[in-house]
């Protein structure tokens, strides 16, 4: 990915190598990568090729729809560089300091106050998926952030610089970004997180050159009244007499020593994090543990009941651990769910836009509504579901799965936001890494083994539907279970795509080595080769147009052939074809041109020459 990135001229290669690389930077990986003066030259370049025009006849830089989610991306990238602090300082520091047609300073400026940049905020690239607007922060946004943070490592700076050192450097800077957020603020059209970086931003490259706790402090003070005028001229009065009594003394000079005034310098601008509760953090990760552990996990509590209305996950992460004889009941839209440790629990999940997973829970009911659903070494347990991919078991036993029923106010809109279709439920499709996966039921139904069964129930019987916020429409169709090749894995492993997970390696490169076989086999040439000659006293071969060299001259001995599904092993193989059948009359059957038989009386010819 670095090489790509730095390498690779092309915009769409480049714009993956920069997703994986701000993915990466994400989540602390391949820090060294990340510093490498070849990441950081080409990453301020490219930014700035693709923001700023030193044509003074074209100002405007002309970006195509690639373009134009690389350019975010690459604000994204240089942003979580300098705020997560996953990798070195040194990065950070060598971004900063880019300069000349790689200054990220330039080219974010320029960014930022280019209109194009809060019109194409929606725009994302297609490995971010449809995530709602607010679940990650747009280019501007990025943008933005990365502006506040150039100012305060200037702020933070201003102090260790040398006599001899330049000092207006970083002033020079911090002004610039001031002055072109005030600008983009002059123009609005902002978002709540926009407006929130940019606040930021402005402050920050404000305050070596302004007293914002003296200004908070004077628009506080309430207007002078009369008595603090009267109060103030006998204060001056009393003030002039007394030097005046001093220089009429005994004719001694005594002198008055006028108090040293000193200008305190304002305080370095540190960032506050502040949780829902009002509880503050010095730091950015002591923050997300608090929040994520209070408002965003239930544990270790027995005989209670657990609740989250809607708005109050809010796409966030949730987790459930050591739980006993609980009910849970999150009524929102949530990323990622894991639930560990479970016991005796009835949990309702209303609309998870990840994975669901489940590990070592015993005699539970889960009400889920996810994209996936994975059960590990649990036992007894109940799975009401609707999920988006096939579920998929391990080591588990005693199982029951059924169709989804139940539901709460704006489920319907919560699967929208989480990107979940509430006509494609594949709960019964499940995939048992501990078990066969090949049982039918009676009608031909993909059917349960020995660790999992269905319990299905009948559209008229809502004694097991649960509706926790009262009663309300069921948003999610109620399907009955099916055949087991109708499934997606299924239906790409026959149209010759992916594979079961239960297809091993060597059978998967026989299966594609005998489709490219049969596709060469099936080859059928641009025109049909000439008749060979009539023998004398019978009546000449004629070919079918449709008919291929094959159908007019079999060899002697036909090769073997592996006889295929419901075919006896010693039974005649019909060969494959992909030409098209013949014409057949009413109430025959089609015969294909394999099967044509020859004339009567006809003698095997040999095949044409080439």
């Amino acid at each position: 990915a670095t090489g790509a990135f730095c390498g690779d001229h092309k915009a769409e290669t480049c714009l993956d190598a920069c997703w994986i690389l701000a993915f990466a930077a994400r989540r602390s990986h391949w820090a060294v990568m990340l510093e490498t003066d070849l990441v950081i030259d080409r990453l301020g370049g490219l930014a700035f090729e693709l923001t700023c025009s030193l044509d003074p006849e074209h100002p405007r830089v002309e970006r195509t729809r690639v373009e134009e989610v690389l350019v975010a991306k690459l604000f994204d990238l240089a942003w979580r560089i300098a705020e997560h602090g996953v990798t070195p300082k040194t990065a950070f520091a060598k971004l900063a300091a880019t300069s000349g047609r790689s200054s990220i300073l330039t080219a974010a400026i320029e960014y930022i106050l280019d209109k194009r940049a809060k019109e194409q905020r929606c725009t994302r690239h297609r490995h971010d998926g449809k995530k709602p607007r607010g679940s990650a922060p747009s280019g501007l946004d990025c943008a933005l952030r990365l502006l506040w943070r150039l100012a305060e490592r200037d702020h933070e700076a201003i102090p260790t610089i040398e006599k001899d050192e330049d000092l207006y450097a970083p002033l020079r800077r911090m002004i610039r970004v001031a002055e072109a957020v005030r600008t983009l603020r002059a123009f609005q059209g902002l978002e709540s997180d926009e407006v929130i970086s940019a606040e930021l931003a402005f402050v920050q490259g404000m305050w070596p050159f302004h007293d914002f706790e003296a200004q908070q402090a004077e628009a506080e003070r309430p207007p002078p009244t009369v008595e603090d005028y009267e109060r103030a001229f006998e204060q001056q009065e009393a003030r002039e007499a007394a030097a005046k009594e001093a220089k009429a003394g005994d004719g001694s000079s005594t002198s008055t020593t006028t108090p040293k005034t000193t200008t305190t310098k304002p305080p370095a601008c540190k960032t506050k994090f502040v949780a829902n509760d009002g509880t503050v953090f010095e730091t950015r990760k002591a923050w997300r543990k608090y929040q994520f552990e209070t408002f965003y996990t239930f544990k270790n509590t027995q005989n209670a009941t657990l609740a989250k209305a809607p708005g109050e996950i809010d796409g966030q992460p949730f987790d459930l651990a050591d739980l006993a004889d609980c009910d849970v009941v999150l009524a929102d839209w949530s990323d990622q769910i894991q639930a560990d440790g479970l016991s005796k629990c009835k949990v309702y999940v209303g609309a998870c836009a990840e994975s669901l997973f489940v590990r070592t829970c015993t005699d539970c009911t889960f009400y889920a509504v996810c994209r996936q659903l994975r059960v590990r070494d649990c036992a007894r347990c109940t799975f009401v579901l609707f999920s988006q991919t096939e579920p998929v078991v391990e080591t588990s036993t005693e199982l029951r799965f059924a169709a989804f029923r139940g539901g709460h106010p704006g489920q319907r809109e919560h699967m929208d936001a989480a990107g979940l279709d509430p006509t494609r439920n594949l709960w019964w499709g499940v995939f048992d890494f501990s078990g066969p996966n090949d049982c039918t039921g009676p009608a031909g139904e993909h059917a349960g083994n020995a660790n999992w069964s269905y319990c299905v129930l009948e559209d008229d019987d809502d004694n097991n539907a649960w509706f926790p916020r009262g009663p309300c429409e069921q948003v999610v169709a109620r399907t009955a279970p099916a055949a087991r090749s109708t499934l997606p894995s299924q239906q790409a492993q026959n149209d010759g795509g992916a594979f079961d997970l239960s297809v091993t390696q060597d059978t998967a490169e026989q299966a594609v080595a005998a489709a490219a076989a049969d596709a060469v086999s099936s080859s059928t040439p641009s025109a049909p080769p000439p008749p060979p000659p009539a023998i004398d006293g019978q009546a000449p071969v004629v070919v079918s147009a449709v008919s291929t060299a094959d159908d007019v001259s079999a060899p002697p001995t036909p090769p073997p052939v592996t006889p295929h599904d419901g075919q006896a092993a010693g039974a005649p193989a019909t060969k494959k074809t992909t030409s098209p059948p013949t014409p057949c009359s009413e109430g025959q059957p089609p015969n294909t041109p394999d099967e044509t038989p020859p004339p009567p009386g006809a003698l095997p010819t040999p095949p044409p020459p080439t």
